[in-house]
């Protein structure tokens, strides 16, 4: 199967502008909540209590998604040489079960794993973050329902249309918290989220049933699937739990520094996570079926030349936004938050911690092509152990910076731990697949870092050129400076890279996978 540039290309635009539409509705949604909640410790107590539920539903959706793509895939092949089945019934009643098993079980026993993080709390505010312990374990079902769906669309190659139930999921989630917020508080978070996950899964189905699934009845997969789909299951769902412990850890230390320090945490995720979640998950979301196809052909050469330029690309992206939010953390934050009950205090806290989690945001894209390279390839063991041995460090350096540098420490230490998962998978693909170019991928890295590094430079001095003799700075001038610090920002990396010649993995210049 020969992948065109351009249709690719495009594959990945179309996603991404859906996506944007939908992440920006989604900072929307966290803007009306600093807006009613700002750093408080109301918020602090909710952020607490959903912790569990949040990591189940992140670990099972996106394990979930990642073991359907390739089982679906390979049922849809049997179903158009004439092998007519009812493989969607049978996965979706499969899925059903399980998953409203598990949202009884976390239903009953999160509030009793939660103890750890409540201690220190008065006897209220535990009952609060119990309750909403036990309220969204729902979303667990939901989420399940999300990925079967959007697996299903993905594997017919329908990667736009999907992302609109993000669209739909953030307009309902923002209009609950509009109108409920001054009667039900935190509560209407919650609610929120639940029936915005609902809603979105609704659109999915309808989009679903626009391709005409078998409508054959049977209940629950052949035996050998589920024996297939449990064993190769287990590695993912192990590595995604994993990976989302590392938030339970930030908000463990984080608690010991003071109310709102939970809160701001959680903003500062929310914008460092922001840039990948538009740009990577688009890429991802072609990229993965594509090496996929190659993977299970063999084609090693060609699985080697699509994710060099996968990554080299998500990094060519990725250095010049991180680099902006770096510059410009501060006033950043004060532009999108401060208003509400989002103080000056608030915007000290949040911005105090995106600075050391920048190197974050750029480790977050090369995580997401090597996680999804190894998924194509069946590497689920070996990404277990980096996983498990990387959260080692995460918990060492998260306690020695907490203590040497207060809650930054928080967030430079989630930084370090990051950098080395991105260089360790890296090294794993290219260590496997001899095709794969590591010097190749390193000289890219390290070109894109020098242009990132000269062109912050010139930000931050570009920045401080206009606020240097104010006082008092008003909004329009803070927007405006930042505006001048981003363009010379992106000018000077541009020049850099073009220099260097990095620029051939932009996207409009990067040759046929």
């Amino acid at each position: 199967m020969q992948l065109k540039l351009k249709s690719t290309l495009g594959a990945i635009s179309g996603v991404a502008g859906v996506v944007l539409l939908s992440r920006l509705l989604g900072f929307a949604r966290e803007l009306v909540i600093a807006d009613r909640f700002g750093t408080s410790a109301l918020y602090d107590v909710y952020l607490l209590g959903i912790m569990l539920s949040a990591l189940v539903y992140g670990v099972y959706n996106f394990a979930l998604f990642y073991l359907l793509v390739p089982f679906l895939s390979k049922r849809l092949e049997e179903e158009e040489r004439g092998n007519k089945s009812t493989f969607l019934w049978q996965t979706a009643t499969s899925v059903a079960f399980f998953s409203i098993t598990l949202s009884g079980l976390l239903a009953i026993f999160a509030p009793y794993l939660l103890k750890p993080w409540l201690t220190g709390l008065t006897y209220v505010e535990q009952s609060i973050a119990e309750y909403y312990s036990r309220l969204t374990a729902i979303v667990v079902l939901f989420g399940a329902g999300e990925a079967l769906l959007r697996a299903y669309l993905n594997v017919r190659k329908v990667h736009a249309y999907p992302a609109l139930g993000y669209v739909v999921y953030n307009i309902v989630f923002i209009s609950i918290v509009l109108l409920f917020s001054s009667t039900h508080t935190i509560g209407a978070i919650a609610y929120g989220w639940i029936f915005g996950l609902a809603s979105q899964n609704l659109l999915l189905l309808i989009l679903v049933r626009r391709f005409a699934p078998g409508m054959r009845f049977n209940m629950f997969l052949r035996r050998e699937d589920v024996r297939h789909l449990f064993f190769t299951g287990v590695w993912l769902v192990a590595v995604e739990s994993c990976r989302g412990i590392y938030f339970l850890i930030d908000r463990y230390f984080a608690v010991g520094f003071g109310k709102g320090v939970v809160s701001a945490l959680n903003y500062s995720q929310v914008l460092i996570q922001l840039p990948e979640s538009i740009v990577g998950f688009a890429i991802g979301a072609v990229a993965f079926p594509i090496m996929s196809h190659y993977a299970t052909g063999g084609n090693s050469e060609r699985f080697a030349t699509v994710y060099e330029k996968t990554v080299s690309g998500a990094w060519f992206l990725a250095v010049p936004m991180a680099t902006f939010m770096f510059v410009n953390a501060k006033p950043m934050v004060e532009i999108l938050f401060k208003r509400g009950q989002f103080d000056s205090h608030s915007v000290m806290l949040t911005s105090a911690m995106i600075q050391p989690y920048i190197f974050t945001a750029l480790a977050l894209f090369v995580i997401g092509v090597s996680l999804r390279a190894c998924y194509s390839r069946n590497w689920g063991k070996t990404v277990l152990v980096v996983t498990v041995s990387l959260l080692g460090l995460k918990v060492l350096t998260t306690t020695l910076f907490s203590k040497w540098f207060g809650y930054v420490g928080i967030t430079t230490a989630t930084s370090v731990s990051q950098l080395a998962y991105a260089i360790i998978l890296v090294t794993v693909v290219s260590k496997r697949v001899k095709e794969v170019n590591s010097r190749l991928l390193a000289s890219n890295a390290i070109r894109g870092g020098l242009a990132g590094c000269f062109a912050g430079i010139c930000g931050y001095y570009s920045l401080n050129f206009i606020m240097a003799d104010h006082v008092v700075v008003s909004r329009l001038e803070t927007i405006i400076s930042m505006l001048v610090s981003g363009i010379t920002i992106i000018a000077v990396y541009v020049a850099i890279a073009w220099m260097m010649k990095f620029n051939k993995y932009m996207p409009g210049r990067m040759t046929n996978a």
